[in-house]
């Protein structure tokens, strides 16, 4: 979901900036990894702390901007005979307001339908899926190897300059380039784009 169908980090970005005036941050395209509080941290301890202030704040996760074409991807992809689409997304560890936002999030953006539709798991490998698109290039858990199929990584600045054979750069302009990326999936095809 964050970083997949959300803008975490525009959207943490603006508001670091916004309530640290004052401090240095890091613009979208030079975030680095999969912990934005990590990299802050490396630049000042306090930082870091700021950044977990934020994302676990009231109002942060419900907030957050859809990534362009995110919403009508999803709904070509889920109106295709033999897909189901489901978000499957972690919650933050101090999940207050995480896992209810998460839920208000899909319910405003994809409507109520989608609500049983989403699961929210701290481990992603014992979800049995054909593929999982996700941000995060390296899917750790319990299941070596991991229940779904495909791991196609959704580019993001922190996750661009790892290989995969898998990846989507960016959310679908048609309805024809969503139906020739489900046709790749099931043909085993690489779905770089």
């Amino acid at each position: 979901m964050d970083g997949v169908t959300c803008d975490f980090e525009l959207a943490l970005m603006k508001e670091f900036k916004r309530r640290h005036p004052d401090e240095p941050y890091i613009s979208v395209e030079q975030r680095k990894g999969s912990y934005c509080s990590k990299q802050y941290e490396a630049m000042k301890p306090a930082l870091g702390n700021y950044v977990k202030e934020i994302i676990t704040s009231e109002g942060f996760i419900s907030n957050l901007p859809p990534i362009s074409g995110a919403i009508q991807s999803l709904r070509w992809l889920d109106e295709m005979p033999g897909v189901e689409v489901w978000i499957c997304s972690t919650p933050l560890t101090a999940w207050t307001h995480c896992v209810p936002e998460k839920f208000e999030w899909v319910e405003k953006h994809l409507g109520t339908d989608f609500l049983r539709k989403l699961i929210l798991t701290k481990d992603k490998t014992i979800i049995k899926a054909d593929a999982l698109i996700d941000d995060k290039p390296e899917i750790t858990g319990s299941e070596d190897p991991p229940l779904f199929g495909r791991h196609v990584v959704f580019t993001q600045p922190y996750n661009k300059y790892v290989e995969t054979g898998d990846r989507l750069d960016g959310w679908f302009k048609s309805r024809d380039e969503a139906e020739l990326f489900v046709s790749r999936l099931r043909d085993g095809e690489n779905t770089f784009q």
